[in-house]
């Protein structure tokens, strides 16, 4: 991306094969899992790698959002009731679930932290930082869930998402340009680099995208919720647990088997996968074959065949 594209091409450039131009885009469901990686390394511990702190100087700590799930769990009825351990202590193989970051980051949760403000007094400002953070993290995560098509440019949700990129670029841009601390400190300051490019590429790119492919001669829409690669890692889980089990090193000619029997015959995506439950519906391989139907008419010739009706009482 780095090599084809500058910072005027806005995450596009020119096909190689003459298809027109090409648009780079990271995938949402990897970026909200980024955003909430970063906010787990941040806090004031010993083992916290960093400490987010926005241009408002109002920090984002994860025992914020601990504190928060612990809160909830001791109402008698939990404002955010899909919310688990698992999304808060988190695994290796937990970190990659992608409906645990979406479910820390959307706006049941941006609610939940509201009302947690809210019970805490005079002491809620403290988590102001958090509040800011979800607000825009669950316009993401609203936009690429909804199976709504973008017909035109002037859909307020592309509106929605040039003020997200604005938002985290003007943090990035202020954290880095404070005189008054060391470069290192400065990095701690906000997510990590990638992490920042990642958003504006999701962002800036699928707006892109809607440009390009959005115009007065064509019937072409685009939908957020579709934009994912939900359907890959599921055919990869399929490849690599269900069809091929120990085999971990499949050669040309398996995996061509295997594949051929994904498209033809998936009917079931295993729940384990990253993105196994997510909830925005990426397009499945599918394809219907019909058997033909065999007749048991023996054809002879002088043999004529009469039509028996059949009476059901």
């Amino acid at each position: 991306m780095h090599i084809n594209t500058t910072a005027e091409a806005l995450f596009t450039s020119q096909s190689p094969c003459s298809f027109g131009k090409m648009v780079y885009i990271m995938d949402c469901k990897h970026v909200l899992k980024k955003v909430r990686n970063n906010v787990l390394n941040s806090g004031v511990l010993k083992s916290s790698t960093r400490l987010l702190t926005l241009p408002t100087t109002d920090t984002i700590q994860w025992k914020m959002f601990e504190d928060c799930y612990k809160w909830d769990r001791r109402n008698a009825l939990q404002l955010h009731r899909k919310l688990t351990d698992d999304h808060f202590y988190l695994s290796n193989q937990l970190k990659m679930r992608n409906h645990l970051a979406e479910e820390v980051l959307d706006e049941d949760m941006l609610h939940l932290m509201l009302q947690y403000q809210q019970s805490l007094g005079e002491k809620g400002s403290v988590l102001n930082g958090a509040v800011d953070l979800l607000r825009q993290t669950s316009v993401l995560v609203n936009i690429f869930k909804d199976m709504k098509a973008v017909k035109c440019l002037n859909d307020p949700m592309l509106d929605q998402l040039q003020q997200v990129a604005a938002w985290f670029k003007d943090w990035t841009c202020t954290a880095l340009s404070d005189p008054s601390k060391p470069m290192k400190e400065k990095h701690k300051l906000s997510m990590s680099t990638q992490s920042h490019e990642d958003i504006q590429s999701c962002i800036i790119g699928f707006c892109q995208l809607c440009k390009i492919s959005i115009t007065t001669e064509s019937d072409m829409y685009i939908t957020p919720g579709l934009v994912n690669s939900g359907v890959v890692e599921n055919t990869f889980n399929q490849q690599r647990s269900t069809y091929h089990g120990s085999n971990t090193n499949p050669n040309a000619l398996q995996y061509r088997q295997a594949l051929n029997s994904i498209i033809l015959g998936q009917t079931s995506v295993s729940q384990k996968a990253n993105a196994g439950k997510s909830r925005a519906a990426a397009v499945p391989y599918h394809c219907t074959m019909k058997a033909t139907v065999k007749s048991n008419k023996r054809k002879s010739e002088g043999t004529s065949y009469k039509k028996i009706k059949v009476i059901r009482l």
